[in-house]
Protein backbone atom coordinates (compact mmCIF):
# COMPACT_ATOMS: atom_id res chain seq x y z
CA UNK A 1 0.00 0.00 0.00
CA UNK A 2 2.82 2.81 0.93
CA UNK A 3 4.79 1.67 -2.59
CA UNK A 4 0.94 2.25 -4.08
CA UNK A 5 1.14 5.48 -2.93
CA UNK A 6 4.37 6.66 -3.23
CA UNK A 7 4.28 5.86 -7.19
CA UNK A 8 0.71 7.88 -6.92
CA UNK A 9 2.90 10.85 -5.73
CA UNK A 10 5.47 10.44 -7.95
CA UNK A 11 2.82 10.49 -10.90
CA UNK A 12 1.27 13.48 -9.31
CA UNK A 13 4.79 15.93 -8.86
CA UNK A 14 5.76 13.73 -12.48
CA UNK A 15 2.47 15.22 -14.13
CA UNK A 16 2.62 18.69 -12.43
CA UNK A 17 6.28 19.44 -13.28
CA UNK A 18 5.34 18.82 -17.24
CA UNK A 19 2.10 20.96 -17.05
CA UNK A 20 4.19 23.72 -15.27
CA UNK A 21 6.85 23.43 -18.24
CA UNK A 22 3.86 23.49 -20.41
CA UNK A 23 2.50 26.21 -19.10
CA UNK A 24 5.74 28.35 -19.73
CA UNK A 25 6.15 27.58 -23.35
CA UNK A 26 2.21 28.15 -23.77
CA UNK A 27 3.36 31.67 -22.15
CA UNK A 28 6.59 32.10 -24.12
CA UNK A 29 5.38 31.42 -27.23
CA UNK A 30 1.90 33.55 -26.61
CA UNK A 31 4.45 36.70 -25.70
CA UNK A 32 6.77 35.67 -28.88
CA UNK A 33 3.39 36.00 -30.74
CA UNK A 34 2.36 38.95 -29.35
CA UNK A 35 5.60 40.37 -29.66
CA UNK A 36 5.73 39.81 -33.73
CA UNK A 37 2.51 41.10 -34.00
CA UNK A 38 3.87 44.13 -32.62
CA UNK A 39 6.51 44.82 -34.62
CA UNK A 40 4.46 43.77 -38.15
CA UNK A 41 2.38 46.34 -36.48
CA UNK A 42 4.78 48.90 -36.37
CA UNK A 43 6.61 48.38 -39.50
CA UNK A 44 3.71 48.72 -41.27
CA UNK A 45 2.89 52.20 -39.74
CA UNK A 46 6.11 52.89 -40.73
CA UNK A 47 5.90 51.90 -44.53
CA UNK A 48 2.71 54.29 -44.48
CA UNK A 49 4.18 56.94 -42.63
CA UNK A 50 7.19 56.93 -45.12
CA UNK A 51 4.51 57.20 -48.18
CA UNK A 52 2.52 60.24 -46.30
CA UNK A 53 6.43 61.40 -46.17
CA UNK A 54 6.30 61.49 -42.48
CA UNK A 55 9.89 60.80 -42.26
CA UNK A 56 11.48 62.51 -38.98
CA UNK A 57 8.93 65.35 -38.50
CA UNK A 58 6.20 66.12 -37.45
CA UNK A 59 7.30 65.17 -33.65
CA UNK A 60 4.67 62.96 -32.65
CA UNK A 61 4.07 61.05 -35.98
CA UNK A 62 7.25 60.07 -38.05
CA UNK A 63 8.85 56.99 -39.42
CA UNK A 64 11.71 57.17 -37.21
CA UNK A 65 10.44 57.51 -34.11
CA UNK A 66 8.51 54.85 -35.38
CA UNK A 67 11.51 52.59 -36.52
CA UNK A 68 13.25 53.17 -33.36
CA UNK A 69 10.63 51.69 -30.91
CA UNK A 70 10.76 48.65 -33.53
CA UNK A 71 14.45 48.36 -32.61
CA UNK A 72 13.92 48.36 -29.12
CA UNK A 73 11.97 45.44 -29.20
CA UNK A 74 14.05 43.82 -31.83
CA UNK A 75 17.05 45.04 -32.48
CA UNK A 76 18.32 42.59 -35.22
CA UNK A 77 15.11 43.31 -37.10
CA UNK A 78 15.98 43.36 -40.77
CA UNK A 79 13.59 45.68 -42.54
CA UNK A 80 14.62 48.59 -40.22
CA UNK A 81 17.99 49.25 -42.44
CA UNK A 82 16.14 49.25 -45.57
CA UNK A 83 13.86 51.62 -44.73
CA UNK A 84 16.41 53.90 -43.17
CA UNK A 85 17.89 53.38 -46.85
CA UNK A 86 15.31 54.33 -48.39
CA UNK A 87 14.09 57.18 -46.46
CA UNK A 88 17.96 58.43 -47.01
CA UNK A 89 17.39 58.46 -50.37
CA UNK A 90 14.29 60.40 -50.53
CA UNK A 91 16.15 62.69 -48.44
CA UNK A 92 19.10 63.27 -50.73
CA UNK A 93 16.87 63.10 -53.72
CA UNK A 94 14.81 66.34 -52.38
CA UNK A 95 18.14 68.09 -51.26
CA UNK A 96 19.97 67.60 -54.30
CA UNK A 97 16.49 69.22 -56.62
CA UNK A 98 16.61 72.06 -54.27
CA UNK A 99 20.00 72.93 -54.83
CA UNK A 100 19.49 72.48 -58.56
CA UNK A 101 16.67 75.39 -58.05
CA UNK A 102 19.01 77.49 -56.26
CA UNK A 103 17.88 77.03 -52.72
CA UNK A 104 21.09 75.60 -50.45
CA UNK A 105 19.32 76.42 -47.31
CA UNK A 106 16.46 74.07 -47.88
CA UNK A 107 19.17 71.59 -49.22
CA UNK A 108 20.75 72.15 -45.80
CA UNK A 109 17.78 71.78 -43.57
CA UNK A 110 16.80 67.95 -45.38
CA UNK A 111 20.50 67.21 -44.84
CA UNK A 112 19.95 67.99 -40.75
CA UNK A 113 16.81 65.88 -40.64
CA UNK A 114 18.76 62.74 -42.67
CA UNK A 115 21.26 63.19 -39.30
CA UNK A 116 18.60 62.99 -37.60
CA UNK A 117 18.95 58.78 -38.93
CA UNK A 118 22.51 58.71 -38.40
CA UNK A 119 24.29 61.80 -36.71
CA UNK A 120 27.86 60.62 -37.66
CA UNK A 121 26.69 59.84 -41.78
CA UNK A 122 30.38 61.22 -43.25
CA UNK A 123 28.71 61.70 -46.66
CA UNK A 124 25.83 63.94 -45.65
CA UNK A 125 28.45 65.95 -42.76
CA UNK A 126 30.32 66.92 -46.18
CA UNK A 127 27.03 67.61 -48.26
CA UNK A 128 26.38 70.20 -45.56
CA UNK A 129 30.42 71.65 -45.41
CA UNK A 130 29.97 71.95 -48.96
CA UNK A 131 27.01 74.20 -48.52
CA UNK A 132 28.44 76.68 -45.73
CA UNK A 133 28.33 80.05 -47.29
CA UNK A 134 26.19 79.30 -50.53
CA UNK A 135 23.32 81.44 -50.64
CA UNK A 136 20.47 81.14 -52.14
CA UNK A 137 19.20 82.70 -55.63
CA UNK A 138 15.51 82.06 -55.52
CA UNK A 139 14.70 84.20 -52.77
CA UNK A 140 13.91 81.68 -50.08
CA UNK A 141 12.78 82.30 -46.90
CA UNK A 142 14.79 80.85 -44.47
CA UNK A 143 13.44 81.17 -41.41
CA UNK A 144 9.68 79.96 -42.72
CA UNK A 145 11.87 76.75 -43.98
CA UNK A 146 13.64 76.36 -40.21
CA UNK A 147 9.79 76.28 -38.59
CA UNK A 148 7.57 73.79 -41.30
CA UNK A 149 8.28 71.91 -44.05
CA UNK A 150 8.04 73.76 -47.60
CA UNK A 151 7.03 71.78 -50.63
CA UNK A 152 9.11 71.82 -53.41
CA UNK A 153 6.62 71.46 -55.55
CA UNK A 154 5.06 75.28 -54.83
CA UNK A 155 7.85 76.83 -55.54
CA UNK A 156 9.14 78.58 -58.46
CA UNK A 157 11.80 76.17 -60.23
CA UNK A 158 15.14 77.55 -61.18
CA UNK A 159 15.31 75.14 -64.06
CA UNK A 160 13.56 75.73 -67.58
CA UNK A 161 10.27 74.13 -68.39
CA UNK A 162 11.49 72.02 -70.67
CA UNK A 163 13.93 70.12 -68.37
CA UNK A 164 11.65 69.63 -65.72
CA UNK A 165 10.53 65.79 -65.22
CA UNK A 166 7.79 64.59 -67.56
CA UNK A 167 4.46 63.52 -66.21
CA UNK A 168 4.07 59.89 -66.47
CA UNK A 169 2.48 59.12 -69.99
CA UNK A 170 1.37 56.02 -69.64
CA UNK A 171 -0.37 56.48 -73.69
CA UNK A 172 3.40 55.73 -74.08
CA UNK A 173 3.63 52.80 -72.36
CA UNK A 174 2.63 49.12 -72.60
CA UNK A 175 0.23 47.79 -70.02
CA UNK A 176 1.45 44.18 -68.62
CA UNK A 177 -1.31 42.28 -66.85
CA UNK A 178 -1.19 40.68 -64.39
CA UNK A 179 -0.81 37.13 -64.00
CA UNK A 180 1.62 34.48 -63.95
CA UNK A 181 4.32 33.20 -66.97
CA UNK A 182 7.04 30.65 -67.30
CA UNK A 183 10.97 32.98 -66.29
CA UNK A 184 14.00 30.86 -67.39
CA UNK A 185 14.54 28.01 -69.52
CA UNK A 186 15.71 24.37 -68.92
CA UNK A 187 18.44 24.44 -71.60
CA UNK A 188 21.35 24.03 -69.42
CA UNK A 189 23.81 26.27 -71.49
CA UNK A 190 24.42 28.76 -69.78
CA UNK A 191 23.38 27.27 -66.35
CA UNK A 192 22.41 30.60 -64.69
CA UNK A 193 19.28 30.46 -66.42
CA UNK A 194 17.59 27.40 -64.94
CA UNK A 195 15.25 25.76 -63.74
CA UNK A 196 12.23 27.12 -66.14
CA UNK A 197 9.89 28.36 -63.13
CA UNK A 198 6.59 29.73 -62.89
CA UNK A 199 6.62 33.33 -61.96
CA UNK A 200 3.67 36.00 -60.58
CA UNK A 201 3.37 39.31 -61.49
CA UNK A 202 1.36 42.04 -60.57
CA UNK A 203 0.42 44.43 -63.35
CA UNK A 204 2.76 47.28 -64.65
CA UNK A 205 3.77 49.20 -67.42
CA UNK A 206 7.06 49.64 -69.31
CA UNK A 207 8.43 51.82 -71.83
CA UNK A 208 7.19 51.07 -75.50
CA UNK A 209 10.64 51.88 -76.70
CA UNK A 210 13.87 52.01 -75.06
CA UNK A 211 14.99 55.81 -73.19
CA UNK A 212 16.09 57.94 -76.19
CA UNK A 213 18.77 60.34 -75.99
CA UNK A 214 16.14 63.37 -76.13
CA UNK A 215 14.84 62.27 -73.23
CA UNK A 216 18.37 61.96 -71.64
CA UNK A 217 19.76 64.62 -71.94
CA UNK A 218 16.41 66.30 -70.72
CA UNK A 219 17.34 64.39 -67.71
CA UNK A 220 20.93 66.03 -67.66
CA UNK A 221 20.24 69.44 -67.73
CA UNK A 222 18.02 69.03 -64.91
CA UNK A 223 19.59 66.84 -62.83
CA UNK A 224 23.04 67.16 -64.02
CA UNK A 225 26.10 64.49 -64.78
CA UNK A 226 27.96 64.01 -61.51
CA UNK A 227 31.80 63.25 -62.13
CA UNK A 228 29.73 61.59 -64.92
CA UNK A 229 28.31 58.90 -62.76
CA UNK A 230 25.41 58.71 -65.25
CA UNK A 231 26.45 59.36 -68.48
CA UNK A 232 30.16 59.10 -70.03
CA UNK A 233 30.22 61.92 -72.39
CA UNK A 234 33.08 61.85 -74.77
CA UNK A 235 34.20 62.42 -78.60
CA UNK A 236 32.24 58.90 -79.36
CA UNK A 237 29.27 59.44 -77.78
CA UNK A 238 25.79 60.79 -79.17
CA UNK A 239 25.60 63.57 -76.01
CA UNK A 240 27.87 66.56 -75.78
CA UNK A 241 28.03 69.33 -72.86
CA UNK A 242 28.35 73.02 -74.21
CA UNK A 243 29.10 75.02 -71.04
CA UNK A 244 26.51 74.35 -68.82
CA UNK A 245 24.25 72.59 -70.84
CA UNK A 246 24.00 69.07 -72.30
CA UNK A 247 22.54 68.37 -76.06
CA UNK A 248 22.59 65.48 -78.83
CA UNK A 249 24.06 65.21 -81.85
CA UNK A 250 22.35 66.36 -84.99
CA UNK A 251 19.37 63.56 -85.82
CA UNK A 252 20.41 61.81 -83.07
CA UNK A 253 18.08 62.75 -80.91
CA UNK A 254 15.71 59.36 -81.33
CA UNK A 255 18.58 56.73 -80.75
CA UNK A 256 18.53 54.67 -77.99
CA UNK A 257 20.51 56.61 -75.08
CA UNK A 258 24.21 54.76 -74.33
CA UNK A 259 27.42 54.90 -72.33
CA UNK A 260 24.52 54.93 -69.16
CA UNK A 261 25.53 53.57 -65.92
CA UNK A 262 23.36 51.19 -64.04
CA UNK A 263 22.96 54.24 -61.63
CA UNK A 264 22.20 56.60 -64.39
CA UNK A 265 19.55 54.36 -65.59
CA UNK A 266 17.94 54.21 -62.03
CA UNK A 267 18.22 58.30 -61.25
CA UNK A 268 16.36 59.21 -64.79
CA UNK A 269 13.55 56.69 -63.95
CA UNK A 270 13.26 58.07 -60.55
CA UNK A 271 13.51 61.76 -62.21
CA UNK A 272 10.55 60.73 -64.31
CA UNK A 273 7.81 59.10 -61.72
CA UNK A 274 9.00 55.45 -63.17
CA UNK A 275 11.03 52.12 -61.73
CA UNK A 276 13.88 50.81 -63.22
CA UNK A 277 12.30 47.05 -64.58
CA UNK A 278 13.09 44.02 -62.45
CA UNK A 279 14.44 41.41 -64.19
CA UNK A 280 11.20 38.86 -64.01
CA UNK A 281 9.16 42.34 -65.53
CA UNK A 282 11.51 42.60 -68.25
CA UNK A 283 10.96 39.21 -69.32
CA UNK A 284 7.46 38.52 -69.27
CA UNK A 285 7.26 41.78 -71.15
CA UNK A 286 9.83 40.29 -73.40
CA UNK A 287 8.25 36.78 -73.74
CA UNK A 288 4.88 37.15 -73.17
CA UNK A 289 2.84 34.12 -71.38
CA UNK A 290 3.50 31.16 -74.20
CA UNK A 291 7.46 30.74 -73.40
CA UNK A 292 8.91 32.42 -76.24
CA UNK A 293 12.58 32.00 -77.34
CA UNK A 294 12.49 35.20 -78.77
CA UNK A 295 10.82 38.78 -78.69
CA UNK A 296 9.19 37.60 -81.74
CA UNK A 297 8.50 34.32 -81.90
CA UNK A 298 10.94 31.11 -82.79
CA UNK A 299 12.40 32.31 -85.78
CA UNK A 300 16.10 32.71 -85.73
CA UNK A 301 17.32 36.14 -85.72
CA UNK A 302 17.85 38.19 -88.59
CA UNK A 303 17.98 42.00 -90.32
CA UNK A 304 14.17 41.58 -90.69
CA UNK A 305 13.58 41.13 -86.53
CA UNK A 306 15.56 43.64 -84.74
CA UNK A 307 19.37 45.60 -85.05
CA UNK A 308 21.85 42.54 -85.55
CA UNK A 309 25.22 42.78 -87.34
CA UNK A 310 27.90 40.77 -85.49
CA UNK A 311 31.40 42.76 -84.75
CA UNK A 312 30.51 45.98 -86.84
CA UNK A 313 31.22 49.31 -84.90
CA UNK A 314 28.29 50.38 -82.71
CA UNK A 315 27.95 53.59 -84.60
CA UNK A 316 27.76 52.31 -87.96
CA UNK A 317 25.19 50.04 -86.85
CA UNK A 318 22.68 51.29 -83.81
CA UNK A 319 19.24 52.11 -85.22
CA UNK A 320 16.69 54.68 -83.98
CA UNK A 321 14.22 53.11 -81.44
CA UNK A 322 11.40 51.34 -83.01
CA UNK A 323 12.73 50.43 -86.39
CA UNK A 324 12.06 46.60 -86.46
CA UNK A 325 8.51 46.51 -86.43
CA UNK A 326 8.20 42.71 -86.90
CA UNK A 327 10.85 42.33 -84.29
CA UNK A 328 8.10 43.68 -81.61
CA UNK A 329 7.63 41.34 -78.15
CA UNK A 330 3.95 39.41 -77.27
CA UNK A 331 2.70 42.98 -76.00
CA UNK A 332 4.30 45.39 -78.90
CA UNK A 333 7.37 46.71 -77.45
CA UNK A 334 10.13 47.17 -79.58
CA UNK A 335 13.70 46.28 -79.73
CA UNK A 336 13.80 43.81 -76.40
CA UNK A 337 16.64 42.11 -78.18
CA UNK A 338 19.28 44.15 -80.11
CA UNK A 339 20.05 47.51 -80.19
CA UNK A 340 21.48 48.22 -76.35
CA UNK A 341 21.20 45.92 -73.34
CA UNK A 342 18.98 47.36 -70.68
CA UNK A 343 19.65 47.69 -66.82
CA UNK A 344 17.30 45.84 -64.67
CA UNK A 345 17.16 46.50 -60.96
CA UNK A 346 18.12 43.47 -59.89
CA UNK A 347 21.88 42.38 -58.17
CA UNK A 348 22.87 38.97 -60.28
CA UNK A 349 23.09 35.95 -58.69
CA UNK A 350 23.74 32.94 -61.11
CA UNK A 351 22.19 30.61 -58.67
CA UNK A 352 18.84 32.79 -57.99
CA UNK A 353 16.55 30.74 -59.93
CA UNK A 354 16.99 27.78 -57.46
CA UNK A 355 15.17 29.69 -54.75
CA UNK A 356 13.67 32.76 -55.79
CA UNK A 357 9.95 34.18 -54.66
CA UNK A 358 7.13 32.92 -56.75
CA UNK A 359 5.34 36.12 -56.47
CA UNK A 360 7.31 39.44 -57.38
CA UNK A 361 11.12 38.24 -57.01
CA UNK A 362 12.99 41.08 -57.18
CA UNK A 363 16.53 39.49 -57.04
CA UNK A 364 19.20 39.06 -54.43
CA UNK A 365 19.36 41.74 -51.30
CA UNK A 366 23.04 42.22 -52.31
CA UNK A 367 25.24 41.90 -55.18
CA UNK A 368 28.56 42.90 -57.11
CA UNK A 369 26.98 43.26 -60.29
CA UNK A 370 23.65 44.01 -61.75
CA UNK A 371 21.43 42.50 -64.13
CA UNK A 372 21.32 43.78 -68.02
CA UNK A 373 18.87 42.46 -70.81
CA UNK A 374 18.38 41.70 -74.47
CA UNK A 375 21.58 41.11 -76.03
CA UNK A 376 22.66 44.05 -78.61
CA UNK A 377 23.85 44.93 -81.67
CA UNK A 378 26.72 42.57 -82.77
CA UNK A 379 26.69 39.15 -80.46
CA UNK A 380 26.02 35.61 -80.22
CA UNK A 381 22.18 35.08 -80.84
CA UNK A 382 22.36 32.93 -77.36
CA UNK A 383 22.30 36.55 -75.99
CA UNK A 384 19.16 37.46 -77.97
CA UNK A 385 17.10 34.83 -76.57
CA UNK A 386 14.22 36.26 -73.87
CA UNK A 387 15.60 34.10 -70.93
CA UNK A 388 19.13 34.83 -71.72
CA UNK A 389 20.66 36.79 -68.16
CA UNK A 390 24.07 38.68 -69.09
CA UNK A 391 25.22 40.75 -65.57
CA UNK A 392 28.00 43.83 -65.16
CA UNK A 393 29.08 46.45 -62.93
CA UNK A 394 26.43 49.56 -61.73
CA UNK A 395 29.04 51.88 -62.59
CA UNK A 396 29.96 50.01 -66.51
CA UNK A 397 29.42 52.74 -69.06
CA UNK A 398 29.50 51.16 -72.65
CA UNK A 399 28.00 51.95 -75.95
CA UNK A 400 25.89 49.05 -75.78
CA UNK A 401 24.51 49.72 -72.34
CA UNK A 402 21.03 51.60 -71.96
CA UNK A 403 17.43 51.20 -70.15
CA UNK A 404 13.59 51.59 -70.29
CA UNK A 405 11.28 51.96 -67.37
CA UNK A 406 8.60 50.72 -65.88
CA UNK A 407 5.24 52.67 -64.01
CA UNK A 408 3.25 50.62 -61.23
CA UNK A 409 0.33 52.47 -61.18
CA UNK A 410 -1.15 50.44 -57.67
CA UNK A 411 1.85 52.47 -56.18
CA UNK A 412 2.09 55.63 -57.66
CA UNK A 413 2.24 57.53 -54.49
CA UNK A 414 5.35 55.58 -53.35
CA UNK A 415 7.68 58.00 -52.08
CA UNK A 416 10.21 56.49 -54.02
CA UNK A 417 9.18 58.39 -57.16
CA UNK A 418 7.65 61.65 -55.63
CA UNK A 419 9.71 64.61 -54.35
CA UNK A 420 8.38 65.25 -50.90
CA UNK A 421 8.57 68.14 -48.64
CA UNK A 422 9.89 66.70 -45.29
Amino acid sequence: MKNQARNKDNMTRLFLFFFTISLMLFFCLDADLAVGQTVDKLLKQARLQIRQKKLTIPANDNALKTLKQVLEIEPDNGEVPKLFEKMKSMYIRWAEQAQAQGKPSMAKIYYKRLLKIDPEDADILNRLEMLQGVRDTQGLDTERVEQEPVDLDNEQPSAAKEDQPPKVDTTKMVLIPEGQFVMGSDDIHPPDRTPAHKVFLKAFYIDTYEVTNGEMVKFLNSNGNPEGKYVRIGPESFIYKDGDKYFVKENKENYPANFVSWFGAKAYCEWAGKKLPTEAQWEKAARGTDGRRYPWGSERPSPRFLNFISFAHWKSVLKPVGSYEAGKSPYGLYDMAGNVWEWCSDWYSPRYYNDSPHDNPAGPEKGQHKVLRGGLFGQNPLYLETSYRNHNRPDLQGPYTGFRCVYEEVEKEDPESLVGYQ
